[in-house]
């Protein structure tokens, strides 16, 4: 299991179910997969749906978000 991947699903856990068990976590981390993205990559194009879940290791994800007749919004 690699070392972020694992860091990363404990400090999550631990933030919101820090009552897992570790069996739980290891569960957990035998579905994940760890993928890197160079800066300035885009994760998710306008129109497409993610149909995965995230949880960003190291870094970060910036959000753009567009409404109707107002400015766009960054989150």
């Amino acid at each position: 299991m690699d070392t972020l991947l694992r860091e990363t699903v404990n400090a999550v856990v631990n933030s919101r179910f820090p009552e897992m068990s570790i069996e739980g976590r290891r569960q957990i981390e035998s579905i994940l997969i760890r993928e890197e993205f160079p800066k300035g990559a885009i994760a998710l194009n306008e129109g497409e749906v993610a149909h995965e879940l995230v949880f960003v290791g190291k870094g970060m994800l910036r959000l753009l978000l567009f409404f109707p007749y107002k400015v766009p919004v960054t989150d």
